[in-house]
């Protein structure tokens, strides 16, 4: 065996596990940015990153990709109804969070810059305009921020953080968005990879006697 390769094997054998996991992470992650593969879209009411599907059901729309790129939000509409609500999953397909609920359609959904926000336009099934609302990535109250008698929709953040949206006027179609390559970064960046602690066990308590 050649002496580089001997050493290549010798140093992945003492490697630590944590060092390893992230360079497979490292892997995964540089060919998911290969083509068509970040970009989130649906079909048939599902979603899809690149070629894998992320739901099922047939009644999913509008993807956003959160500003890590580990998260998309989207709109889903409930089985026979008129009425959707708001959701976020992880870009593998687990940790599905419905975040509004109540009988209005939710449209539109976009991510602040640093992740944690989500501003949507929202209008109640039996009638009235859409008013812009936000909400938590993980949940609680959403929260009114454009409102009145004209359309407002299309929400969206500056770099600053800053929330704009769009009014529409009269008889000018709704937009429609079937697919998303990526929200820009303008916030702070979480570090990855992102392992999860497993809980201690077989603990062994020592106690030392005094005096």
């Amino acid at each position: 065996m050649a002496e580089g390769a001997r050493t290549v094997l010798i140093a992945a054998a003492l490697a630590p596990l944590p060092l390893l996991a992230a360079a497979a992470w490292n892997a995964e992650a540089e060919a998911a940015r290969g083509p068509g593969s970040a970009v989130v879209s649906v079909r048939d009411g599902n979603l899809y990153v690149g070629a894998r599907q992320l739901t099922s059901g047939g009644a999913d729309r509008e993807p956003d990709w959160s500003p890590d790129r580990r998260r998309i939000a989207f709109v889903r509409q409930a089985p026979g109804r008129r009425s959707s609500s708001l959701y976020v999953i992880r870009r593998d397909g687990g940790g599905l969070v419905r975040l509004t609920r109540g009988n209005q359609v939710v449209s539109m959904p976009a991510w602040r810059g640093d992740g944690r926000l989500i501003a949507y336009a929202a209008s109640p099934v039996a009638g009235g305009s859409f008013d812009v609302w936000t909400v938590g990535r993980d949940g609680g109250t959403p929260r009114p921020a454009a409102t009145g008698p004209a359309e407002q929709i299309a929400p969206s953040f500056t770099r600053a953080g800053r929330l704009a949206f769009r009014t529409l006027e009269p008889g000018e179609p709704f937009p429609e968005k079937t697919s998303d390559a990526g929200t820009p970064q303008t916030g702070p960046r979480e570090l990855l990879p992102d392992f999860d602690q497993r809980a201690p066990f077989r603990l062994t308590i020592a106690g030392t006697r005094l005096g």
